[in-house]
């Protein structure tokens, strides 16, 4: 029995080592792993606790620009999951309202997914990019084919994506403030698959790229001349690069873990698993009934304390018969008749 222990735990932390090295290593295709239960999406990290994640420290211009992300994904049968936690003295928010595509110019986030895994140098009608403020708001891209052949810009666009995402956000800290520090914020969210084009399973392989903007300034900075630097904000992938939108920059990743047994049948039969579910679901209403109905049989018999009398009839051997009431207690039934 030891022995299959220490082999056990051998294979349990060669597991870990190589989930973690895959989530350390971009060359390595980046783990997703199944949850044990489905995160709520609620801004809490709560139900992340023990999940391996990806962090880094933005580099930027100024030492309180330089903030630290970590990122969390998971996937089941029916959505792609991340949270977000980021670390950040000064929380900003100058754009307003889903759908807004200026969110960027906020304290945010964003993620990059390409779920086919196909796309090399640019986007396709397969990629989305999400930006998700501290708020919550987000806004919406989708690779845009008319584009393809614009080599001056990112083949998207904002608006055509009919995908419907899951987004919580909490913050620790006030906005706009400068005089105060803070303390950063989550954002969460839930990626249904449907709207991603994927059938998930287990070894799927992705694209993904996590990045954060990082505003510190309370100024509209779209008045500032293009091409002037920007100190009081900072913009980053995960990869280190600045330059967003492009699928060659983006990380690969692997879905890993899967559903049990019964989930499996469940999502590779549905229409026979609904049919065992309904005929187990009958199975169980015939024995509750036929339960119900021995109960009230039994109920109906009489117990000793309920016979207050009893009434006896004594027959003669001449036929003649006499009838009396007495206790319960005072008949003894025995071989060769009944003695009172």
């Amino acid at each position: 029995m030891f022995p299959a222990l220490v082999r056990r735990g051998l294979l349990l932390s060669l597991t870990l080592l190589v989930s973690l090295h895959g989530w350390g290593q971009p060359g390595l295709p980046m783990p997703v792993p199944y949850p044990a239960e489905a995160p709520t999406i609620d801004g809490q990290p709560d139900d992340w606790t023990g999940a391996p994640a990806a962090d880094w420290r933005v580099v930027a211009h100024r030492p309180a620009l330089r903030n630290h992300a970590r990122v969390w994904l998971g996937w089941d049968e029916t959505n792609l999951y991340a949270l977000y936690h980021i670390s950040d003295q000064h929380l900003v928010r100058l754009e307003r309202g889903t759908g807004n595509p200026r969110l960027y110019f906020n304290d945010a986030v964003e993620l990059y997914v390409d779920g086919p895994g196909d796309s090399r140098r640019r986007m396709d009608v397969n990629d989305y990019q999400f930006i998700l403020d501290l708020a919550g708001d987000y806004v919406i891209f989708k690779g845009d084919k008319q584009l393809f052949d614009d080599d001056r810009r990112v083949a998207k666009d904002f608006g055509t994506a009919t995908l419907l995402p899951r987004v919580a956000a909490t913050r620790q800290g006030s906005i706009n403030r400068m005089t105060d520090r803070d303390s950063g914020y989550v954002v969460e969210l839930a990626l249904p698959w449907a709207g991603l084009g994927v059938r998930p399973r287990p070894g799927h392989r992705l694209r993904l790229d996590a990045c954060v903007e990082d505003m510190d300034s309370v100024f509209d900075l779209r008045s500032f001349p293009e091409g002037r630097p920007l100190h009081a904000y900072s913009f980053e992938s995960w990869t280190g690069s600045h330059d967003f939108g492009y699928p060659q920059n983006w990380r690969a990743a692997v879905l890993t873990g899967g559903p049990d047994a019964v989930a499996r049948f469940s999502l590779s039969h549905p229409r026979l698993a609904l049919r065992l579910a309904a005929l187990l679901a009958a199975l169980l209403g015939l024995l509750a009934a036929y339960h119900a109905w021995r109960v009230r049989q039994l109920r109906q018999i009489p117990v000793r304390a309920e016979l207050s009398m009893a009434r006896l009839r004594v027959v003669e051997a001449t036929g003649a018969f006499a009838e009396t009431l007495v206790s319960p207690d005072a008949v003894q039934l025995k071989p060769d008749g009944v003695q009172l």
